[in-house]
């Protein structure tokens, strides 16, 4: 299901939802589920990661703390832009809502973070 979402999300808004060729990679060698399941036991068969491409260094916590920043400025710039929120505290709002443990439509019928913001405005 997530190669199909990104790639929805990526066709409709660009490189604001980048595609994942990591996310075609099983898909394309034929396989159906990230992990398997044997009495409560959950794990990666091997084949999995067999198929996908891993990076060879990795980020300090100060350049991943960065990255985050950069994303979620990123983030609340669309949010102003496309008229989500009034403001920058809308935005805070928005995605301290949608970051919200547990708190998913499924489980409790309750709008999702976004869907949520909008109400508040």
């Amino acid at each position: 299901m997530a190669p199909h979402v990104t790639e929805s999300l990526n066709a409709a808004f660009g490189v604001r939802f980048p595609a994942s060729a990591n996310q075609q990679k099983p898909m394309a060698q034929g396989i159906k589920s990230t992990w398997t399941s044997d009495d409560d036991a959950v794990a990666i068969p091997q084949v999995t990661p067999d198929v996908l491409q891993f990076g060879t260094s990795f980020d300090t916590s100060a350049e991943l703390l960065e990255r985050v920043q950069l994303a979620l400025a990123g983030e609340t710039g669309f949010l102003l832009d496309e008229g989500v929120v009034d403001g920058p505290e809308g935005a805070d709002l928005c995605m301290i809502h949608e970051a919200a443990p547990g708190d998913t439509f499924e489980r409790r019928g309750r709008p999702q973070g976004w869907q949520r913001c909008m109400m508040l405005e």
